[in-house]
């Protein structure tokens, strides 16, 4: 699944953040249930109806738009709509007009003299402060400073061409194997996320890179990022979705962690395991591959539980090619039932 670039974080210690930020949002739509569609389902049958959503969705941008309406489009309920444009796309169909809005309003506040109000109301925001406060957010700069100094190459979230919808290939990416990890504990870091918050995995990760030598006990010099279900000794707030923990294995349950870390118990399930090798660019690609064809048309279903991304200790982001290894509970066909 794609997620814009300008989400991307600079690279910290020898983990990129871009990868955490991706992996995250990928994790997050795992909970919400858009990687539940029936097992045989074949994702390509859906991309029509997903183009005629995008095609109005950008027909409508200075127009209010409801999600309902959009949804009617493509001729399916909302709440399956939903799902299906989240599995396709990579990010929530709210997310993706409000981006949509955004770039936008910035091509206009670089090549108009449009008032940052009037692009603010034609981008169907309420008020100039809302809007100065969404485009910060999303372009770490305030649209007043934007317009006095432009950035031709600026990037925002360009619409999804039918290319990408079709890219569901996974040239980098393998089911490598089954795996059985037996239960064990790990000690690391951890944060509620949303989709508001997916750039936070990047300061996680940065917090725990520069902490993790004082872990002891570790079983190798692999990190872990783990994605599981709200977790009650990790404040929540609102929009978040899930945990997600920066983190090592260890050998043995630990007496005690040090200070601003957790331990958690992660008990034994069946994986299967996929290994990405290619570019770091390419990872979306694998996560499309993933998601959006593999396990959609296999036999597998998705059990609860949580997923798992694991980095050896020579990961190198800026190399020609990078190896991740990401891990989903599975079970095989009826099995799930059970």
């Amino acid at each position: 699944m794609c997620l814009p670039s300008s989400l991307r974080l600079p690279t910290i210690g020898r983990l990129s953040s871009s990868t955490v930020t991706v992996l995250t949002v990928c994790a997050i739509l795992s909970v919400v249930g858009c990687n539940k569609l029936k097992s045989k389902t074949n994702m390509q049958h859906y991309i029509p109806a997903v183009r005629k959503a995008l095609a109005y969705i950008e027909n409508q941008l200075a127009h209010p738009i409801s999600l309902e309406a959009v949804a009617e489009t493509a001729g399916y309920s909302l709440y399956h709509f939903q799902r299906l444009f989240a599995a396709l796309v990579g990010e929530p169909l709210a997310d993706y007009i409000r981006k949509r809005r955004l770039t936008e309003a910035a091509n206009k506040l670089m090549r108009t003299k449009i008032s940052i109000l009037n692009i603010a109301l034609e981008a169907q925001f309420e008020s100039q402060q809302s809007f100065h406060r969404a485009f910060k957010r999303f372009f770490n700069q305030a649209p007043g400073a934007f317009r006095r100094k432009p950035q031709p190459f600026f990037q925002g979230r360009p619409p999804v061409s039918q290319e990408m919808l079709k890219n569901l290939a996974g040239d980098f990416c393998a089911l490598h194997d089954e795996v059985l990890q037996e239960e064990a504990w790990y000690v690391g870091m951890g944060r509620a996320l949303g989709a508001d918050h997916v750039q936070e995995a990047g300061r996680l990760w940065h917090d725990f890179m520069s902490r993790q030598h004082e872990i002891n006990g570790r079983c190798s010099d692999q990190t872990y990022g783990v994605c599981m279900n709200k977790d009650a000794d990790i404040p929540s707030r609102y929009g978040s979705y899930l945990t997600y923990l920066a983190c090592c294995r260890v050998e043995r349950v630990p007496d005690e962690v040090p200070p601003g870390m957790i331990r958690r118990l992660i008990p034994g399930a069946r994986y299967a395991r996929f290994r990405h090798d290619g570019p770091l660019d390419a990872f979306a690609s694998t996560l499309d591959f993933i998601w959006g064809k593999f396990l959609p048309e296999s036999d597998y279903d998705r059990l609860d539980g949580p997923d798992m991304e694991i980095y050896d200790a020579d990961f190198d982001p800026i190399g020609e090619t990078v190896r991740i290894d990401v891990l989903i509970p599975v079970a095989i066909g009826e099995a799930a039932q059970n």
